[in-house]
């Protein structure tokens, strides 16, 4: 259980609740702390869970294939975790795997459904977060599938530093294998395109650790990054 005023001030689809309903809620919630490199099989949990990343770095994939990530779908702090998948009634298991310590909140659908049912403002907000939720799946699959192999490395390494580490300077958290898994390609390719890079001076490398150097070139590999 978490305070209700936490769910309030840090969640925005518990915003302008009264403090009765956001108390039945937090009465729900569990506080999960994930170490790195460990699989979250948030997908099998009774009964069928949403769930928020308050901090971390997960991407989710489909434990029946998990070579094949769900769309390649990244998520970061402040993010909901296919909260669509339970508007939508998908009943897929999935599995988050937990690319940088990750703190996630827990709680079963069904009690926030009903409460959406019976609360207008909590029905407007779940609206609005499921729908801002699956424009941006949508856009960042779509993004992707538009781009070449470097095009989608360079997406990521932006994505990292705008949306994870906040910083042009940051640890790649997982090894170039999996890196070239989340882009669909090989290691191999990805070390190459690293290396030129580095010759050009787009970014600096030295072990896991990158710094973009030119961001504008970076952003011309895929250009609705800008």
């Amino acid at each position: 259980m978490v305070d209700a005023h936490f769910l309030s001030t840090h969640i925005p689809l518990f915003r302008g609740l009264p403090p009765l309903q956001l108390l039945k809620i937090a009465n729900e919630v569990e506080v999960r702390n994930i170490a790195p490199g460990l699989n979250f099989s948030l997908g099998f949990l009774t009964p069928h869970p949403c769930a928020y990343l308050l901090s971390g770095f997960v991407v989710v994939k489909n434990p029946s294939n998990h070579a094949e990530p769900l769309g390649s779908y990244l998520f970061s702090s402040g993010d909901w975790i296919l909260l669509h998948h339970n508007i939508t009634d998908d009943r897929r298991p999935w599995v988050l795997e937990i690319y940088r310590e990750a703190t996630i909140i827990t709680m079963p659908y069904t009690p926030v459904l009903s409460l959406a049912q019976v609360n207008t403002q909590l029905a407007v907000n779940l609206m609005q977060t499921t729908a801002a939720e699956s424009l941006r799946l949508l856009s960042y699959s779509t993004n992707m599938q538009r781009l070449d192999v470097e095009g989608r490395l360079a997406y990521l390494l932006l994505y990292l530093a705008r949306e994870v580490f906040h910083s042009k300077r940051f640890r790649i958290p997982i090894n170039q294998l999996k890196l070239a898994e989340l882009i669909t390609t090989s290691r191999e390719v990805v070390n190459r395109i690293f290396m030129a890079w580095r010759r050009e001076n787009v970014i600096a490398l030295a072990q896991h650790e990158v710094t973009i150097l030119q961001r504008e070139i970076l952003e011309q590999r895929c250009k609705f990054c800008s």
